[in-house]
């Protein structure tokens, strides 16, 4: 009896020890083909975490600056698009972003140049090949500006409604001077606005500085005589921007 119950407990003991060497071999044999699976699962889910943010930071970005940098977001694939006038200007700037960065510094004090920001716009990628945008750390006063420009949107956007409210007054008040569209002001005009902008009781002069630009043929009037083109030179019309002015 003690002998058939010892035979049964060996043998119960081999089949225990079977099972935890099969247990251990298909662990040792299979894991790294499971771990892989996981790992490369893992890794499909960062990246495209990682290109949502991207996607993220470029739309934020966009905001602010007049799309010049584009993505898509129902394909979460981020694309870049060089710095370019979407509406040339005669002093070859893009007028939006020259008139934040100084209402900007007039908020804040903070200075951040129109060219500053026209170089971080200018490329892609970093010297090094990481991708360029302001949350790569690199950037810490584009990250700033952009922050600020969000948070504080609506002075952003009185300041410029303001802008336009004082020429269209001006329009008003001087029958026969042809209208232009703010965005493609010349620089030599919104000077002027700001000038009333800051100082309501200043004198503008809209009239002769728009007269000057039409009899030296850098800008033509309508048939009608409503609306002023100023003419914007040819190098100002192959997407470059320049930081003149």
């Amino acid at each position: 009896m003690k002998k058939k119950m010892l035979l049964i407990f060996l043998v119960l003991a081999v089949v225990a020890l079977m099972a935890i060497l099969i247990a251990f071999l298909a662990t040792d044999v299979f894991a790294p083909f499971a771990t892989g699976s996981i790992d490369e699962r893992g890794e499909e889910e960062l990246e495209q975490i990682r290109q949502e943010e991207i996607a993220h930071a470029f739309d934020r970005q966009n905001t602010i600056f007049g799309s010049i940098v584009s993505s898509d977001f129902r394909k979460k694939q981020p694309t870049f698009m060089p710095i370019n006038l979407r509406h040339p200007h005669i002093d070859g700037i893009s007028l939006n972003i020259y008139l934040d960065v100084m209402f900007y510094e007039r908020e804040t004090g903070n200075i951040l140049t129109y060219e500053h920001i026209i170089d971080y716009l200018s490329q892609e990628f970093e010297d090094d090949g990481e991708m360029r945008i302001f949350t790569n750390g690199r950037h810490p006063e584009i990250a700033e500006y952009l922050e600020w420009a969000h948070l504080y949107a609506h002075r952003r956007n009185a300041f410029l409604d303001d802008l336009q409210a004082i020429y269209d007054a001006y329009i008003e008040e001087n029958e026969g001077v042809p209208r232009a569209w703010m965005r493609v002001m010349p620089l030599e005009i919104m000077y002027e606005i700001l000038r009333k902008e800051a100082d309501p009781e200043y004198v503008m002069d809209l009239t002769s500085i728009k007269n000057r630009y039409i009899a030296d043929g850098r800008a033509v009037v309508s048939e009608d005589g409503r609306l002023i083109e100023f003419i914007v030179p040819e190098r100002y019309l192959q997407g470059q921007s320049t930081s003149d002015g």
